[in-house]
């Protein structure tokens, strides 16, 4: 019986290192680095916004994205699924939030939201973008 685990352990982790797709180990923490287009079409860098907004991704699946004012503070959180495009190859978060408390980014107010891995120190969520609503790019900082 333990060859048996042993051998279906062997190929879930043969099947996941071939997908090219892993799950962060411990945390990993992004940073808010600008907002772009919208109807401006203008790119706002973060320095310049009067909040200052992270995402953290938990090895367990879990995400906590917080938003913080000087004044006021709002947060989120919920689990996560890491997707790759057959097509082309593309890796993206997909963010699926427990409340919608005002951080989620789409056109159609579900609590989904989706973020493309630009490489391995960058996401970008551009899901408002496409009604005219603004896109945000984030820098890995652990």
């Amino acid at each position: 019986m333990k060859y048996i685990l042993l051998l279906l352990f062997l190929l879930a982790h043969i099947s996941c290192e071939k997908s090219g797709i892993e799950t962060p180990i411990g945390f990993t923490v992004y940073k808010l680095e600008s907002i772009y287009g919208g109807l401006s079409g203008q790119t706002i860098l973060a320095q310049d916004l009067d909040f200052n907004e992270m995402i953290i991704i938990q090895k367990d699946s879990t995400f906590f994205k917080e938003r913080v004012y000087s004044d006021s503070t709002i947060s989120s959180t919920g689990d996560f699924e890491l997707f790759m495009r057959e097509d082309d190859g593309q890796k993206f978060f997909k963010f699926t939030y427990v409340n919608n408390d005002g951080l989620i980014e789409n056109c159609n107010n579900s609590l989904i939201e989706y973020y493309v891995i630009l490489n391995e120190k960058s996401i970008s969520n551009g899901g408002s973008v496409p009604c005219d609503g603004p896109g945000y790019n984030y820098s890995k900082i652990r």
